[in-house]
């Protein structure tokens, strides 16, 4: 098969992009910034979400267009509010254009669960919108989709603003105290960014048109005892601390708001998994540091 990643250079799309050309599809990534970690026989195309003609242009002969680009940091979204509609909601709409234009088999959209809470600021707003154009453009045009509504993701290659990487970066970086900026209430289901290219993958197949599924691991931790956990791999005596406050714009327990819509969920184990994901995640920033 022929596709296109866009927003094929960030966190997700590196790691979706390596194993679709793994598995011998054909694939290209569009994306503002080029990537040293794709596999150099993958195309790369320079380009912006926000060009509604050059999408046009391009997006011709592919059968599949992961759409994965745009604002995806809340603190940004609360202190750009127009930058956040206008490149995930209007660059979404060019997006859909262009698919819809080319006759794409399927638009493949990474959302967030933030859909589904009482927080997440402009950046969860640009994520409802779109999520109701997609299907607006599925109800008027009939062009397919699938929804992912990534959750707490991490992983090696994550931004510094990623919840795991920025307590262990921190650690490194700073007072060799675990940090965590939210309450010490707070819960996540993680899920090793490994396992969302699997999710990725596997949506391919046609059971999974016009569907939307949540990926997120399969239970919820508590931030406390990851702090814990962070503290035996690293071998330190460091403090643990909590500035036990509403991060502005974040949940404090995983959102389980129930909509009208068919939503269904493809569960990663990641507790076998979490200590060895950690070690590598933590011995990855180490170097870096």
């Amino acid at each position: 098969m022929k596709i296109l990643i866009i927003g094929g250079s960030g966190f997700i799309g590196e790691y979706l992009a390596n194993l679709l050309k793994s598995k011998k599809h054909d694939v290209s990534v569009l994306d503002i910034k080029a990537s040293n970690n794709l596999n150099k026989k993958i195309k790369f195309i320079k380009g912006d979400i926000t060009d509604k003609n050059f999408l046009e242009k391009v997006i011709k002969h592919f059968d599949y267009v992961y759409h994965f680009a745009g604002v995806s940091d809340i603190e940004y979204s609360l202190k750009n509010p127009v930058k956040t509609i206008n490149v995930n909601i209007l660059g979404t709409y060019n997006v859909l254009q262009a698919c819809l234009k080319n006759r794409i088999k399927r638009i493949i959209f990474g959302s967030t669960i933030y859909v589904q809470s009482s927080q997440g600021s402009f950046y969860k707003i640009s994520k409802q919108t779109s999520e109701l154009m997609i299907r607006e453009y599925k109800k008027r045009y009939n062009l397919n989709y699938t929804i992912l509504r990534f959750g707490s993701v991490y992983g090696i290659g994550a931004d510094k603003n990623n919840g795991i990487t920025k307590i262990i970066n921190n650690y490194f970086k700073n007072t060799k105290v675990l940090q965590y900026d939210g309450s010490k209430l707070a819960q996540r289901k993680f899920i090793h960014v490994s396992d969302v290219a699997l999710t990725c993958n596997k949506i391919l197949h046609k059971n999974f048109k016009n569907k939307t599924i949540l990926v997120t691991g399969g239970k919820n931790i508590k931030i406390k005892d990851l702090m814990y956990i962070l503290k035996n791999l690293l071998k330190t005596r460091a403090k643990i601390k909590f500035k036990n406050q509403q991060q502005l714009g974040h949940y404090i327990i995983h959102p389980n708001k129930e909509e009208n819509i068919d939503i269904s969920q493809l569960k990663f184990d990641q507790s076998k998994k979490l200590k060895k994901n950690l070690i590598e995640l933590i011995e990855s920033i180490r170097k870096n540091n």
